[in-house]
């Protein structure tokens, strides 16, 4: 049932105009200054594409931010779809809760993202409470691992220092 929810939302996208993201996971350097400050987002999306969009320094857009696409195989996507299907019923079940604002940490870096399970989008905190903390640091293990070699550096190396 939970594959069947996952790949609701990549076989409705073939008639959208625009590719939907299935998934996305990030990561940045946390409050540094400007000359060491960076962040980039990683996102599979319908129709075959994984995207990596790596900003240095506090860009939002070129030329401090650059974006890599590649294509996402259907065998690397039913390898990442296969390694989601086993967490997803529990994951719909009792969604993933944001940590107290007393448990977060101030400054420091971090790694987060997002999964659309059918309809539905599964937040996954950078700082989720404490029961939750194995249970997303598995899905952001599977979409790092499910993410092409090379993808983030290439789109680093396209970026400028601003």
């Amino acid at each position: 049932m939970a594959l069947s929810l996952f790949l609701a939302t990549i076989g409705g996208a073939a008639i959208a105009e625009t590719p939907a993201v299935i998934a996305v996971w990030s990561e940045n350097s946390g409050s540094l200054p400007p000359e060491y400050a960076w962040e980039y987002r990683v996102e599979m999306l319908t129709g075959g594409t994984v995207q990596a969009t790596y900003c240095k320094g506090y860009a939002t857009e070129g030329p401090g931010c650059a974006t890599v696409k590649r294509k996402f195989s259907a065998a690397a996507q039913k390898a990442m779809e296969d390694a989601i299907e086993p967490l997803a019923q529990d994951l719909l079940d009792n969604p993933p809760q944001q940590a107290g604002d007393d448990e977060i940490p101030i400054g420091g870096g971090s790694t987060s993202g997002r999964l659309m399970l059918g309809e539905t989008p599964i937040i996954l905190y950078a700082f989720p409470r404490a029961a939750d903390v194995s249970r997303v640091q598995e899905v952001l293990k599977i979409l790092q691992a499910s993410t092409p070699p090379g993808l983030v550096e290439k789109a680093k190396k396209r970026a400028k220092q601003p």
